[in-house]
């Protein structure tokens, strides 16, 4: 009777160890898929997603400030500019230098994960034929809001 118990125990001891291990090994191949999936989502995706996100920011912006050039031009056919004239076309975020011939408006716009600049030149003297232009600059300068923009 005891090889009876012997024999049927070491199946069963090996019964325990085959399910053990394909256990084991089924959570490790769980494990590898999940990993896979985690690395594939922030190495691939988000970066590719963040990428159209900016893309399509930086593009907002651009048109925004054709639009704003636009509008200057027209802000600045009666011979003058205002503070809150500026506010109402870029926003309150703009810092102004003055010269003898032109008047440069700075102004940032948030575009996706970074911001981007603008400098709108603003010819001397200011009328109907003004001439308006803007500039996409490499690196936006500190600019706060504009102590007159309300």
């Amino acid at each position: 009777m005891s090889a009876d118990n012997t024999g049927t125990g070491s199946r069963r001891l090996r019964l325990i160890g085959g399910s053990v291990v394909t256990l084991a090994g089924l959570a490790l191949l769980a494990f590898l898929l999940v990993a896979g999936v985690v690395v594939w989502l922030f190495g691939v995706a988000l970066p590719r997603h963040q990428d159209t996100v900016d893309d399509q920011s930086l593009a907002a912006a651009r048109s925004f400030a054709d639009h704003g050039q636009q509008k200057l031009a027209s802000a600045v056919a009666d011979g003058k500019l205002t503070d809150a004239e500026v506010t109402a076309v870029v926003g309150t975020m703009w810092t102004i230098e003055r010269s003898a011939d032109r008047w440069a408006v700075t102004t940032r716009y948030p575009a996706g994960s970074k911001d981007v600049c603008f400098r709108f030149d603003i010819a001397l003297p200011l009328g109907p034929g003004a001439r308006v232009t803007h500039t996409e600059l490499p690196d936006c300068p500190l600019i706060g809001p504009h102590p007159g923009a309300s």
